[in-house]
């Protein structure tokens, strides 16, 4: 579980640093990738437990910020998708299985990204 989360954690942080300026949740308080909570929930598709992490923030510029996220999720070689205003980023090899992202700066000034790790099977 130490791999996946570091990997979460990582894939987050890198999203952090692409955005336009700092990133801080809705209080304004600077977000840290090292020190976010990830939360385990039942796999889908069988036994075992996925790592997750829900995160709302804005930044100086969160279209900009979007648009440099999903390009560093697009180099890292996820796969891309969109549903219900979502984009989506998927992946059936690295060890965060799932990244979404949604802008609804219009109505809460603030962008929501989720990320989904890989199904990690009962020791």
């Amino acid at each position: 579980m130490e791999n996946v989360d570091g990997a979460m954690r990582e894939t987050i942080g890198a999203s952090f640093d692409a955005a336009a300026g700092v990133v801080v949740d809705a209080s304004g308080a600077p977000l840290d990738s090292s020190s976010l909570p990830l939360s385990s929930t039942p796999c889908t598709e069988g036994p075992g437990t996925q790592r997750e992490v829900q995160i709302a923030f804005r930044t100086d510029d969160n279209s900009r910020s979007l648009e440099r996220i999903l390009a560093v999720w697009d180099q890292a070689g996820y796969a891309k998708d969109r549903a219900m205003q979502e984009d989506i980023r998927y992946s059936e090899s690295l060890p965060v299985a799932r990244v979404g992202i949604k802008d609804t700066s219009s109505l809460d000034g603030l962008i929501h990204l989720t990320s989904t790790s890989v199904c990690i099977p009962p020791a």
